[in-house]
């Protein structure tokens, strides 16, 4: 018997096209990059290529499961609907995060022919793993759902959210630059701060480094024009970006949802999201090893902070109030916020000597930022994937754990 499609299923089948076309140009562009590397010998075009690689194999992979059920429903199968838990026979792949690592690393550090073959795959384990193991547990201890449901949330955070939220940030960074712009015109002439940046450029064979702008900054300023930063960073992305990663369950707010379902496409969508940041912010490189391990934990602090927002929603879709939903998404922007301020205090203090305004704070205190910062960050990390495994199991004993509050439509299967 044929089962009828809905906006539902045409939104999937329309998401996953979109998702299979940009990993297909991305992976045509790794293909062009490494054909040109190889021509010319370029060492760095044949890395960038094999890193393009890694990102367009990956997201195509997480793609081509959801155009096949979307376009599946489409044509009246019923194929997706069945409620189920995954297998954790999949979590053996994790076997494979530490040998990731390590052909990253290794990659930086080798032969130049040889490199592209080593970040590949590294980066492959490196940055999917992590992703792999928040959404399986979340799925395999959370309430059942179906399969395209979970896939259609998923890719909500791989394809839908980063654009949006990249363009509301664009547009906050032009104002939060205007006010920086503000401060420094208030410090003094502007023409003597333009001189001293032509004459920086003129006298540099390579492009300056933000260390040196930064020493063109008239201290009295430095600090105010860092707390708008820190302001930008800490506040106004994660106000942003946990809004956005609830993206996944607007399409069902008029859907009989239980406040786990709620929490677990949260979940989902935000271990989406992670591994579009993971693919693409963490570029092999001398830093790459620290990089990376930073990016399993934002991975699994992105799913985290998107779950609570899940949860807010759910409670208010069931007669919870607004507080519910005020208390998770206030949770998650505190969390993200800490995690970013945390890795921007984890970042300067390595820097000191290069910063003006920090470098007249003696050694020791350096070394003690930087111990809390990194320890925070750690903190955040384990409290995330704890926080998802308790929640999940939680929610998965519990098929409906608030009364009905008047919710029109059918059930989603």
């Amino acid at each position: 018997m044929k089962a009828p499609a809905d906006r539902y299923d045409l939104g999937l089948a329309l998401l996953a096209l979109l998702g299979t076309t940009l990993s297909a140009s991305l992976l045509l562009g790794a293909i062009a990059t490494a054909v040109t590397g190889t021509v010319e010998s370029d060492a760095l075009a044949l890395a960038s290529a094999a890193w393009l690689l890694a990102g367009a194999v990956t997201m195509l992979a997480t793609s081509l499961p959801a155009l096949h059920l979307g376009v599946r429903r489409l044509t009246g199968r019923p194929e997706g609907l069945h409620q189920t838990r995954p297998g954790m026979h999949w979590l053996a792949l994790l076997l494979l995060y530490p040998l990731g690592l390590a052909a990253s690393v290794s990659a930086s550090r080798t032969e130049p022919g040889l490199a592209p073959l080593l970040i590949t795959p590294g980066h492959i384990a490196s940055a999917g793993l992590p992703v792999l193991l928040i959404a399986l547990m979340a799925r395999q201890l959370g309430p059942p759902l179906s399969a395209r449901r979970a896939w259609g949330q998923f890719l909500s955070g791989l394809w839908a959210v980063p654009p949006l939220a990249l363009a509301v940030e664009v547009l906050l960074l032009l104002v939060f630059a205007v006010l920086a712009a503000t401060l420094l015109l208030l410090a003094g002439p502007p023409v003597d701060l333009i001189e001293q940046a032509l004459a920086l450029l003129e006298r540099q064979a390579a492009p300056p480094t933000p260390q040196e702008w930064l020493r063109l900054i008239p201290p009295r300023v430095l600090v105010p024009l860092g707390v708008l930063g820190l302001g930008y960073v800490s506040l106004a992305v994660p106000l942003v970006e946990e809004a956005l990663k609830s993206l996944a369950l607007w399409p069902l707010l008029r859907r009989r949802l239980t406040v786990g379902e709620a929490w677990l496409g949260g979940v989902l969508c935000g271990a989406g999201y992670a591994l579009f940041e993971a693919l693409l912010l963490a570029q092999p490189g001398p830093a790459y090893l620290l990089t990376i391990i930073a990016r399993a934990g934002a991975t699994w602090m992105h799913a985290f902070s998107a779950g609570l927002t899940g949860w807010g929603i759910g409670r208010l879709m069931r007669g919870g109030g607004w507080r519910s939903l005020a208390l998770g998404y206030g949770s998650a922007v505190v969390i993200h916020g800490l995690w970013n301020l945390a890795g921007v205090a984890f970042g300067l203090v390595s820097m000191p000597s290069q910063v003006p305004g920090l470098a007249f704070l003696p050694g020791e205190t350096l070394r003690t930022l930087e111990t809390l910062s990194g320890g925070l960050l750690a903190l955040l990390s384990l409290t995330a994937l704890i926080g998802v495994a308790v929640l999940s199991a939680r929610f998965g004993a519990e098929r409906d754990d608030l009364p009905e509050a008047g919710i029109a439509g059918p059930p989603l299967a």
